[in-house]
């Protein structure tokens, strides 16, 4: 895989105080990695940095990562796209939570592939769209900022505002399976992971 030739700046939200999942989601192994490693592993070819975006020195701090603290507190995940415009001149950011630990460089790549066709391109499959994976021009910069100002930070409602398109990954990227675009919120959810990604080995071609 290539770098794109427009600076593009990957940020993993590991903002999130995993409430539902009862500990430190990207802390979570699998596989022999944690699930920040999965994510970051899969982003890094494709970008030309990579950040993790935490809400505080009080969350999840890992010092093998570029970490960087919200400047705006208690915003969400939309906080944390502003703190990663604030933390470089990118022309682009390439989002994804450290809760999706199914995420491949394919799908990096198939969001990338895309990125000029709208501001805001997020990935999607058949059932649903994920807005935190996906590809945030910095044209929106100003936008968010005001819409943050408004005291709203609903992902969504800042969407609608925006020119956004929902790429189908699952008709794009090879060998698809949801569990590629599914986040980890709860144990059941993590079993459900790892149910799909069993099937996918067993029904991957083999060489």
């Amino acid at each position: 895989m290539t770098r794109r030739s427009v600076p593009t700046l990957g940020v993993l939200l590991a903002g999130g105080r995993s409430r539902r999942m009862g500990r430190d989601k990207s802390a979570i192994m699998l596989d022999g990695r944690c699930f920040l490693d999965h994510v970051a592993q899969a982003m890094h070819p494709v970008v030309d940095e990579v950040i993790v975006s935490v809400a505080s020195k009080g969350g999840a701090w890992d010092e093998r990562y570029h970490m960087v603290e919200d400047v705006l507190p208690d915003l969400g995940p939309l906080g944390g796209l502003v703190s990663a415009f604030a933390h470089v001149d990118a022309a682009r950011l390439l989002v994804a939570p450290c809760d999706a630990p199914g995420l491949t460089s394919s799908v990096f790549e198939t969001l990338l592939a895309n990125a000029d066709r709208a501001a805001v391109v997020v990935a999607a499959d058949r059932s649903h769209a994920q807005p935190l994976i996906g590809c945030y021009d910095a044209s929106i910069r100003s936008a968010l900022r005001d819409y943050l100002a408004t005291g709203r930070r609903s992902v969504n409602g800042f969407l609608a505002t925006q020119d956004v398109l929902r790429l189908r990954i699952d008709l794009r990227v090879p060998h698809y399976n949801p569990a590629m675009l599914l986040n980890i919120n709860t144990p059941l959810e993590l079993q459900r992971m790892l149910t799909l990604s069993a099937c996918a080995v067993q029904q991957a071609p083999r060489s």
